[in-house]
């Protein structure tokens, strides 16, 4: 509009202008819906303040601050505000009547009762086709659609302004966003470009910019354009700009800069959810180690509790890294927030199969039935439940019924290949484990399980080399580190057995399994002392730990240390009187302190649960026969050898004690081989 004009001629102009884009203007109206009720005059007043508010607080060049978050749709659409460098040219009147007007006005366009032609006709008869009364009716109208989110109809008015006069009422910004938000990225583009030829410190149009040329790809241009906004942005704006230079660097591939971009986006604000997101991606690209990843994903999650999409990420990158006890809770907040969330009930059934906990697992496939996407999901959840009522032949028949070629099957191959596994049937679960994808969410577990089929199934040669694959994926998962470790040390292959236990210690410090077999390494591995002394460290945190207790006290004897062995296994006593063959080991060493009613004693006890035990019944005999019990003597060793008839030391004991008996034993054998 051209205030040096009259009246009749500006509305000439604008008719004109208008006529010129009536048919794009239809189109889109019978396009859009208005669903918004009229707005009454207080409410058209605050929205207007409202973008004040926003105006002014956009001018101002302050230190980082914190911003309230929002949900992921909220902070990830472009700036709202127009502020730039300049104000508007033409004055805007915010009088009752004018706002009345506009308040009366929008009613009736955004209820379709006016098109944006007739409103512009209806306002200027309202305002006597005053110019500036006019202008400000159709800003105040532009302003309250955008706060409403109408950009449709806020772009409709905003076109029958022509350009000069745009950017003399400021309204330039607006339409550059009504365009991106209809969709129309390439006039949106050239809009944004001309704001900032004119006004290069324009904030709200740089961020906008950006995102739009993120989203066409040209992220070079965007790269550039965020690189010289960093010098005159602020606050959480420059909190954008550089969440948006990492967007970019994790599109093309550095993972690390873009790490380092969003942690500098995080200082200047720091309770932004999506960009602690988008930090937990760059670290999963950049294989950050796990610990540091959930503590990002925790950091995210605390400051967006209701955003489904992030727990969504949460759950399955703990599923995959196999952190089950973990993903529980988080699988839980994850269907909790979209009950449609299919693939995640898989995951949390799976997770419970995992956990053992059954009837967590035939609960969740009452929900798996009741959120299913397709046919086949029902028969996949028959086959769960058979398969948790140790119905494996059934759960085999009906998941085999459900596979067809182009399907994602890789559901229903995990769960066949355990049916066989439970089936005992190693070769049959292989198969079917190694046809789970690459790709698929259930790979890691798949290949898990398949490397246990191998060994079930004496095939340790083939279980390595898939569990170090799996390692090298996870290599945080100490479940896995402590499998490769165990298997290599019965391989005897100590070099990979002791560096993969120091993974799984170092992932997982509380284990007591792991120190355990870190000792053994070190004593399979010429480090006696070292061993001996990782297992009193570990008693020391767990002084009832009866693997430990038994392990110690046998190294111990080894080590030439038969007085500590003596406490270790008397300590061993105190615990369990029944583990292993502890009263045998314990009776065994008193006989060097002579002490052969204690001796007695504890073999008694310990034979009366294992008769079949020929070192213990041995050494009662030698312990009868020391005392001069010879009766007693000869009744231990006859059992002795009715257990073991070539046992040399009893044949030996006989000779000893009962010459005549053992001679006799002599003929009856040589009279029965001739």
């Amino acid at each position: 509009m051209n205030f040096n004009r009259s009246n009749s001629a500006v509305n000439s102009d604008i008719r004109s202008n208008a006529g010129n884009r009536s048919s794009s203007q239809s189109t889109r109206q019978t396009k859009r819906l208005a669903n918004a009720l009229p707005l009454t005059f207080i409410f058209s007043l605050v929205g207007v303040l409202v973008v004040y508010y926003q105006f002014n607080l956009a001018n101002l060049q302050s230190s980082p601050m914190v911003i309230e978050v929002g949900v992921e749709s909220n902070e990830s659409q472009e700036e709202g505000g127009t502020s730039g460098g300049f104000q508007p040219v033409a004055p805007i009147e915010r009088s009752p009547e004018i706002i009345s007007i506009a308040d009366r006005m929008e009613s009736q366009y955004v209820s379709e009762s006016i098109d944006a032609q007739q409103a512009l006709t209806a306002i200027q008869i309202k305002t006597a086709y005053h110019l500036e009364k006019t202008q400000s009716v159709l800003v105040l109208m532009i302003e309250s659609l955008m706060i409403r989110k109408d950009y449709a109809k806020a772009l409709a008015l905003l076109e029958l302004i022509n350009e000069a006069d745009r950017i003399k009422l400021n309204q330039d910004f607006y339409y550059a966003k009504c365009l991106s938000k209809e969709r129309e990225k390439s006039t949106a583009i050239t809009a944004y470009q001309n704001i900032l030829a004119r006004d290069p410190n324009h904030q709200p149009a740089t961020i906008n910019l950006g995102l739009l040329l993120q989203s066409e790809d040209r992220l070079a241009e965007a790269k550039a354009l965020y690189l010289e906004a960093i010098e005159y942005t602020a606050g959480s704006r420059k909190a954008k700009v550089f969440a948006g230079l990492g967007d970019v660097e994790l599109k093309q591939g550095f993972p690390i800069a873009a790490i380092d971009y969003y942690q500098r986006s995080i200082e200047y604000r720091p309770t932004s959810a999506l960009t602690w997101r988008k930090l937990v991606r760059a670290k999963v690209a950049a294989k950050r180690p796990a610990a540091e990843i959930i503590t990002s994903f925790e950091r995210a999650s605390s400051l967006a509790p209701n955003n489904g999409r992030l727990f969504n990420d949460y759950a399955d990158y703990l599923f995959q890294q196999m952190q089950f006890k973990q993903a529980v809770n988080i699988l839980r907040k994850s269907v909790s927030l979209s009950r449609e969330a299919f693939e995640q009930r898989l995951h949390l059934l799976a997770t419970y199969l995992e956990l053992r906990r059954p009837i967590n697992a035939k609960k969740q496939i009452g929900y798996f039935r009741k959120y299913m996407l397709f046919d086949h999901h029902s028969e996949w959840a028959q086959a769960a439940e058979q398969y948790m009522a140790k119905n494996y032949r059934e759960s085999i028949d009906t998941l085999r019924a459900t596979l067809k070629k182009g399907r994602n099957n890789n559901f229903a191959y995990f769960l066949l290949g355990r049916a066989y596994r439970q089936l005992g049937l190693p070769k049959n679960a292989a198969v079917y484990l190694e046809k789970v994808s690459e790709d698929d969410s259930f790979f890691n577990l798949a290949q898990f399980h398949l490397a246990q089929v191998y060994t079930e199934a004496k095939e340790s040669q083939k279980a390595m080399p898939v569990l170090k694959a799996l390692l090298a994926r996870i290599p945080d998962n100490h479940s896995i580190a402590y499998e490769v470790a165990d298997l290599a040390y019965d391989q005897r292959n100590f070099p990979v057995a002791w560096s993969t236990i120091d993974l799984a210690i170092a992932a997982a410090p509380q284990e007591k399994k792991y120190r355990l077999l870190k000792s053994r390494i070190a004593w399979r591995t010429d480090r006696q002392a070292e061993s001996i002394q990782l297992l009193q460290d570990l008693l020391a945190q767990n002084p009832r730990y009866k693997r430990a207790l038994y392990r110690l006290a046998d190294y111990q004897e080894k080590y030439e240390q038969p007085k500590e062995a003596l406490e270790t296994f008397n300590k061993l006593l105190e615990v369990s009187r029944e583990y292993s063959d502890t009263l045998y080991r314990v009776a065994r060493l008193q006989v060097a302190n002579n002490q052969p009613e204690l001796v007695t004693r504890l073999l008694q006890e310990y034979l009366e649960g294992k008769n079949n035990d020929i070192r213990a019944r041995l050494l009662y005999a030698i312990n009868f026969c020391d005392a001069s019990l010879i009766n007693d003597c000869d009744k231990q060793l006859e059992l002795v050898l009715k257990l073991a008839p070539d046992n040399e030391e009893a044949l030996e004991l006989r000779q000893k004690y009962f010459p005549q008996q053992a001679t006799q034993s002599q003929e009856e054998i040589a009279g029965a081989e001739i």
